[in-house]
């Protein structure tokens, strides 16, 4: 089961009482546009790994 549009923890834990496997909504994060979730990604992950906080560096080659 998935549940969508969760926005509170009360929320969260009657689905995990009800053994829901899946959330997403607010709760978790806001809806961002498209080009910033790019720029987020580019960001936090290199070849499929999380960096962390810090901003990937890039080299000029």
């Amino acid at each position: 089961m998935v549940a969508e549009g969760v926005e509170s923890s009360a929320q969260l834990r009657i689905l995990r009482q009800h053994h829901c496997d899946l959330a997403q909504g607010f709760y978790f994060a806001k809806a961002i546009p498209e080009p910033e979730l790019l720029r987020f990604l580019q960001e936090k992950f290199r070849d499929g790994y999380w960096l962390g906080s810090g901003k990937m560096e890039t080299s000029s080659s």
